[in-house]
């Protein structure tokens, strides 16, 4: 299926300033999926076509966002991230250009 999906995010936050050039950003919010595939369950058969609308139910939809990152400046132009919301962790390093 050719989908297209959109998601609309709206968040609201609050950063914290920490000691030694780190900060806390702790945020929540909402998010809606809206998907959109044309051709979605035309020309196969009624149980393809079934599976196929479902799936397009599956992804569509509100939820929750929430989480928290922090920031470490390393050094200037150097900073640390780490996001911890409700479904990932990750981390990494950012650079200014």
């Amino acid at each position: 299926i050719d989908t297209a999906l959109s998601t609309v995010t709206f968040k609201l936050g609050y950063i914290f300033q920490l000691p030694i050039h780190s900060f806390l950003y702790a945020y929540g919010g909402i998010y809606n999926n809206i998907a959109s595939a044309p051709g979605a369950g035309e020309g196969v058969s009624d149980a393809q076509s079934e599976l196929e609308v479902q799936r397009l139910r599956d992804v569509e939809g509100l939820g929750y966002v929430g989480g928290i990152s922090y920031y470490k400046r390393l050094v200037p132009g150097w900073t640390f991230k780490v996001d911890i919301d409700l479904k990932n962790i990750a981390a990494g390093i950012m650079v200014e250009i």
